[in-house]
């Protein structure tokens, strides 16, 4: 069953969205839910407010501003990584020995960061992802799920309330350098840091292999990126039409690995550049992150279709096509989004790349977590879509001189991803079709969704995105 709404709480729900819903705002609060959702501002907007909770206007603005300037640098360097957390008895040791920490105070710091977290993640995601998926228990489940994942966002317990109550009991405790203990604990913490920086994970790149780029295989390509599609759940999930389609296919039986961080909006800059995102500079979902470097729509015409994140990695000259999550909720959202990719291409208006983000598993996946059986039953109906389009395109006589990539961005282990700790949000399906691809093709070699970019310049037959790393996957082209 998809939903506990009833048929009056869904028309009342799309009344209030059609009466004040414009893109804009759906721009602007998709912007705040980001800005609330994600650990480097979470901490800051939580540990500033339990502070000031706690101290109730009793504070030094000087040293409020030097302690939250040095914390975010070392939260930064450590990138809020949960290696992090396992220096915590050190340098916690010589933090609560100051005289100014007491152990009530340490005890009224956390309940506040707690009372805190469960406010924000209920206002900011709970409530939204229940009004998109048509369901009211969603705020409850992902309160309790946050309580098992392990995530740089709100949908961790562990990661959010640490950060953010370290923050706070800092500014409570004031550490002075020209004190022992206030100096031991600055300078543990900040080792705490630079360890935490050199053994955090590092994004995987394939051996450098560009061969010379002589012409066009093909006229056109179209990526079907299933969102959150991880590769384990892939397999289990016994997908008929995509287990048949490997007969005619090149694919990678153990999946390509992802980025880090293994968000959505870094990991689809890096498909599209074919670089880790400290080179593209999109290394979160978070407000303001552009795509910095040449990338594929900058080099041939191409068109994106996907919700309101595909927007926010996009350049603006990029033509992109948003289907509205809140208006359609997640059950019509990928259906709406093909039949506008079906038109384009029935269009031949000189576009040559299409790249379609199918959103429905990934957003279950955080709404119910994606061990359950919503998320299953998501790439269930993600493979009948897939099924459907590509009967449309023979129908149509599309497929000459077209290939299609199935693929995705990141895994997703419990109701997130990020950190590289599972190989479950760490490998992703992918499987390459249709002219001048090789079939029943299985590849054994590591390769990274980097090597996307490479490869579909190839067979395009146009120039590398400038920054891109890895390999052209030339074992696939017959």
């Amino acid at each position: 069953m998809r939903s506990y709404y009833d048929k009056d709480h869904c028309l009342m729900i799309r009344k209030l969205i059609d009466r004040f819903y414009n893109e804009n705002i759906e721009d602007m609060c998709t912007r705040l839910l980001y800005f609330f959702n994600t650990i480097d501002t979470y901490f800051m907007v939580a540990g500033m407010a339990s502070f000031f909770l706690y101290c109730r206007g009793s504070f030094n603005i000087i040293h409020f501003l030097i302690i939250s300037v040095s914390v975010l640098l070392i939260f930064k360097v450590a990138d809020f990584y949960p290696l992090f957390l396992l220096f915590s008895p050190l340098y916690l040791f010589f933090l609560f020995r100051t005289v100014s920490l007491s152990l009530v105070s340490i005890i009224i710091v956390s309940l506040i960061n707690l009372g805190l977290f469960v406010f924000i993640q209920f206002s900011f995601m709970g409530i939204p992802d229940s009004i998109v998926a048509r369901d009211p228990t969603i705020g409850i489940r992902k309160i309790w799920n946050s309580v098992f994942t392990i995530a740089p966002t709100t949908v961790s317990l562990s990661m959010s309330l640490f950060f953010s109550t370290l923050y706070s009991l800092i500014l409570v405790a004031r550490p002075d350098p020209l004190d022992v203990n206030g100096l031991l604990f600055w300078v543990t913490i900040s080792i705490a840091a630079l360890i935490t920086f050199y053994f955090r994970p590092k994004s995987f790149v394939s051996d450098n292999f560009k061969p010379e780029v002589k012409g066009r295989i093909a006229d056109k390509v179209i990526v079907l990126n299933i969102d959150g599609c991880r590769l384990d759940r892939f397999y289990e999930a016994k997908l008929p039409f995509l287990t048949a389609l490997q007969n005619v296919s090149t694919y990678f039986p153990g999946g390509l690995q992802t980025v880090y961080r293994a968000l959505t909006n870094p990991a689809f800059a890096s498909i599209l550049t074919g670089t880790v995102p400290k080179v593209h500079g999109v290394q979160s979902n978070n407000v303001g992150r552009e795509i910095r470097v040449e990338a594929l729509p900058d080099i041939v015409k191409t068109k994106l279709y996907g919700s309101m994140h595909v927007k926010h990695f996009s350049k603006k000259k990029w033509e992109a096509k948003i289907v509205s999550l809140p208006t359609h909720g997640i059950y019509k959202s990928d259906n709406i989004m093909l039949e506008w990719l079906k038109e384009d291409l029935l269009s031949d208006d000189g576009t040559r790349l299409f790249i379609a983000d199918i959103s429905e598993s990934d957003f279950l996946g955080h709404a119910y977590g994606s061990e359950s059986d919503q998320y299953l039953e998501s790439l269930k109906r993600a493979d009948d879509r897939i099924g459907q389009f590509f009967k449309w395109l023979s129908e149509n006589n599309l497929f000459e001189k077209t290939v299609v990539i199935i693929c995705s961005d990141h895994g997703i282990v419990r109701i997130d991803h990020s950190y590289l700790l599972f190989d479950a949000e760490k490998y992703v399906p992918f499987l390459i079709t249709g002219t001048g691809i090789k079939k029943d093709n299985p590849i054994g070699y590591k390769a990274s969704i980097m090597d996307i970019a490479p490869t579909i310049s190839y067979l395009l037959g146009i120039k590398y995105p400038a920054e891109s790393n890895g390999r052209v996957f030339l074992d696939a082209v017959a």
